[in-house]
């Protein structure tokens, strides 16, 4: 086939035909690009000929062109070598020709500096409204740095679109979409692009921090995160950059923001400042901040009572209330029937349920309702004394029914004593006015005492010998009376 269009041509030139040439070469070419690979582009393809010529399709580039309008045929030459140029590059994408032969197409391509550049062309077209030359410059020059990384071997990740210049730069994404908005929407006035336009840049800078979560990160972006919302929002940037800083513990940036609502001194908070790495390292939340401030403060309150607590036993100054404190083992200034029931175990009495439930029943009853607590269940300090007042109360009670002895007995018994006591008066003052006066009644009476002395002593030694037996029975008839007391028997 290619020997027979090549003798086709070949009769077009020597009849004076043309036209008819041009049509063999066009069949030619396409004939070409079926059959093409990478070999036989390499060796058609030669760039020391003019742009127009150089390639493998210049038949087919010029036959598009051979219609053009008058008044374009001035363009005619620039747009044959664009097109012949970018159908080149397109078929040794598609053959794989060699990374290094790729990358010379492109940049002979989109270089100024060279005849027939893409961008040059472009930027003529579009010349005449300066914020569209703007926006197809930016949109330009973004794309082609693209294609220099591309041609470099570079990923999209590893060209870093979202990421900022070594000044601060926009990302070139943005960069990108910025410059298509200005050309696809140019009927956004500029009140609204600039909102947009910061809307777009915080998504990026936001998109770059999720990747790289660093505190160095988070500083280096946070100005410009701060810059952007506070467009897009229309306010203050100081109220955006005063969050940020609260977050990096700046309290200077803070102020303004604070200023509303509170006169916030930055010297006292980083003195508070150099606390926090010492309480963060015993608590992992702002719960288990609280809860061991607040343990904290009850244990030093604890040490400082049960050291109180000390010295009045040692003085002998204890009261209800030091037995209170060291009871109440929760600190909520109540006794629970657990606790109130550990007391008395540690004070050797046992106490039965029906017991317990009797004195927390009594005390209830007995006090005021001003200082009661809401706790059915749970004695304050002042049920607490009286408790233990009932338990004494009932103790003496039930001892003296036990001995057999009442109150009223004793008082008898008082009565008694006394007027005992009165007669041994009586009896002294009489012995002295007989030893004083000589006389049969005081011999008798000086015989009596030595008598009496003498019997006394008798009773005496004989009451120590059984004193013993006396005390242990005793002992026995009080562990007796307390396990009555305290199991209800």
């Amino acid at each position: 086939m290619d020997i027979v269009l090549g003798t086709l041509q070949k009769l077009a030139k020597d009849g004076n035909r043309p036209h008819y040439a041009e049509d063999m070469k066009l069949l030619l070419d396409l004939l070409a690009i079926i059959g093409m690979n990478k070999e036989a582009f390499l060796g058609c393809i030669n760039t020391s000929l003019p742009a127009r010529e150089a390639g493998v399709l210049p038949s087919l580039v010029r036959r598009l062109f051979i219609h053009m309008a008058p008044e374009l045929q001035e363009a005619r030459v620039e747009l044959e070598a664009l097109v012949n140029k970018l159908f080149n590059l397109m078929i040794g994408i598609c053959v794989e020709a060699p990374v290094d032969l790729i990358n010379k197409m492109i940049a002979d391509i989109i270089d100024q500096s060279k005849p027939y550049s893409l961008v040059g062309f472009a930027m003529r077209l579009i010349k005449g409204e300066e914020r569209v030359e703007k926006a197809a410059g930016r949109l330009i020059n973004s794309i082609c740095w693209i294609a220099q990384q591309a041609a470099e071997g570079r990923s999209l990740a590893q060209m870093q679109l979202f990421a900022r210049g070594p000044d601060g730069e926009t990302p070139r994404i943005d960069v990108i979409l910025e410059a298509v908005m200005d050309l696809l929407l140019p009927f956004l006035g500029p009140e609204l692009r600039r909102p947009i336009y910061s809307v777009l840049e915080v998504l990026t800078d936001l998109y770059e921090l999720s990747t790289d979560p660093a505190p160095n990160n988070f500083i280096k972006r946070a100005p410009f995160i701060a810059q952007g919302i506070a467009t897009a929002l229309c306010i203050p940037q100081h109220q955006v950059s005063g969050i940020f800083a609260l977050a990096k513990g700046d309290w200077e940036k803070a102020v303004d923001l604070c200023k509303p609502f509170c006169d916030l001194d930055p010297q006292v908070l980083h003195e508070m400042m150099r606390f926090l790495p010492t309480i963060q390292k015993n608590c992992k939340s702002g719960v288990d901040l609280v809860k061991n401030i607040k343990e904290q403060v009850e244990e030093d309150y604890i040490k400082s009572r049960v050291k109180q607590i000390s010295g009045n036993v040692v003085e002998r100054k204890g009261t209800a209330l030091d037995l209170f404190d060291l009871v109440d083992l929760d600190r909520n200034g109540t006794i629970s029937l657990e606790e109130f029931r550990m007391c008395t175990l540690r004070l050797g009495f046992h106490l039965g349920e029906h017991r317990v439930l009797e004195v927390f029943s009594r005390c209830k009853k007995n006090v005021g309702s001003i200082n009661r607590t809401d706790k059915g269940q749970e004695l304050n300090a002042e049920e607490f004394q009286e408790a233990l007042d009932y338990l004494q109360k009932k103790v003496a009670h039930i001892t003296l029914s036990m001995i057999g002895n009442s109150l009223g007995y004793l008082m008898c018994k008082l009565v008694y004593l006394c007027f005992t006591l009165f007669l041994c008066c009586v009896f002294i003052f009489l012995a002295m006015n007989a030893f004083l006066s000589g006389g049969v009644f005081s011999a008798v009476v000086n015989s009596g005492l030595t008598i009496s002395m003498g019997l006394s002593m008798a009773w005496k030694d004989a009451k120590d010998k059984s004193g013993g037996d006396d005390q242990r029975k005793m002992g026995a008839l009080v562990e007796e009376i307390q396990d009555m007391v305290m199991n209800d028997q």
